[in-house]
């Protein structure tokens, strides 16, 4: 039995092996057929053009060396007998055990050759180019106790052409979604200081110098975590990180009531100003010349596709594409609640009807009641 068990282990390893992996593809924007320029074998994401369009920056999983240490002492096969674990994030939901990490890798576009740009054990995410493509901001946790201390991000600076990596934050935090302002003297992300607390902190819109000097937190006053993380079969998160709107200007999604809108930051001032309103919820936006296209939706409405100036102001719609599965089912909205703790704190909540609920009615309903994320989902 205990043959037959590891026999089976390897075929569906084997069988994992032959699923097709996501890679990087481009089509062009006329439309025609899709060109795969990666062929990583444990797939590739998270792709990043440079700004002169001749390289791609991508994420893909790599395995990385192991100590003695580590090493099983009997092996059969493939298979081994035993596992050592001496690290305190060996595994991750959805994931298994973490034998690779992610790396960045560039591809040139010309001959599609790919090179990898960042190694070890310490694993890479969210590539940002610096304006004239010789720098790449990432995040990563690379002190010297990120084994015990995992949970930690920084913002790291790679010289594309020499390979060399400079930490440019603190190692202490939570930082993500690096973004390189227009004149590529700042950088732009989002998180807070303390990662031990996680997420019982408000993430906040930072900025630093690409040599590490002047970091500063811009929403420090504002109770509000930035992007929106919402946890629910109802509700998408915000993606994207923030964007710089000029060299003292910055947007980003931030949920207020589970209302994630898009806001404004002046670096200067600090105070955000809103250039999205109502119930809604903004899923994704860019800056197209001088107009803020963005993905808005609601609990009783998909989200489709809006524009407006660059102040809020002459919201454009594009035909919505769900407008015949709207026209035959009743999707019913969300009534925004006030609840009271025995504490005395207000909290929110949402309530759901059934379609063609009325109070007058009288009529009894059953009831789910979701609780799920904490504070900082929503």
């Amino acid at each position: 039995e205990e043959r037959s068990s590891k026999r089976t282990g390897k075929a569906d390893d084997d069988q994992k092996a032959k699923k097709p992996s996501t890679q990087i593809w481009t089509i062009r924007i006329d439309g025609g057929e899709a060109t795969q320029l990666t062929q990583h074998p444990a797939g590739a994401g998270s792709a990043a053009w440079s700004p002169d369009g001749t390289h791609i920056v991508f994420v893909a999983l790599d395995e990385f060396a192991r100590d003695a240490s580590e090493q099983p002492p009997m092996r059969n096969g493939d298979v081994a007998d035993e596992r050592i674990i001496n690290r305190m994030h060996f595994r991750a939901d959805g994931r298994g055990f973490i034998d690779k990490v992610p790396h960045l890798w560039s591809i040139r576009l010309q001959d599609r050759q790919a090179r990898q740009l960042t190694f070890d054990d310490a694993g890479a995410s969210d590539p940002s180019w610096s304006p004239d493509a010789t720098r790449i901001a990432f995040v990563s946790n690379r002190g010297a106790e990120r084994h015990r201390y995992w949970n930690r991000n920084a913002i790291h600076i790679l010289d594309v052409d020499s390979g060399d990596v400079s930490t440019i934050t603190v190692e202490d935090a939570q930082f993500g979604s690096p973004r390189w302002s227009p004149a590529g003297d700042r950088i732009a992300f989002t998180g807070h200081l303390d990662a031990a607390r996680g997420g019982a902190l408000n993430d906040r819109i930072w900025t630093v110098r690409a040599d590490g000097s002047d970091l500063r937190n811009h929403t420090e006053g504002w109770d509000v975590s930035v992007e929106s993380t919402g946890m629910s079969d109802l509700a998408n998160a915000s993606e994207g990180g923030p964007a710089w709107l000029d060299d003292q200007h910055i947007l980003t999604v931030a949920a207020v009531r589970g209302a994630a809108r898009v806001f404004r930051i002046s670096l200067e001032v600090g105070s955000p100003t809103p250039l999205t309103t109502g119930p809604h919820v903004v899923s994704g936006f860019t800056v197209a010349g001088d107009r803020l296209v963005y993905v808005q939706g609601s609990i009783d409405r998909p989200a489709a596709l809006h524009s407006s100036a660059l102040d809020g102001s002459d919201v454009q719609s594009w035909p919505d594409p769900n407008q015949d599965f709207l026209d035959e089912v009743v999707l019913s909205p969300a009534i925004d609640l006030s609840l009271t703790s025995h504490d005395g704190l207000e909290i929110q909540g949402w309530l759901l009807t059934p379609a063609g609920f009325s109070e007058a009615a009288e009529v009894k309903h059953p009831l789910i009641v979701q609780i799920h994320g904490g504070p900082h989902s929503m």
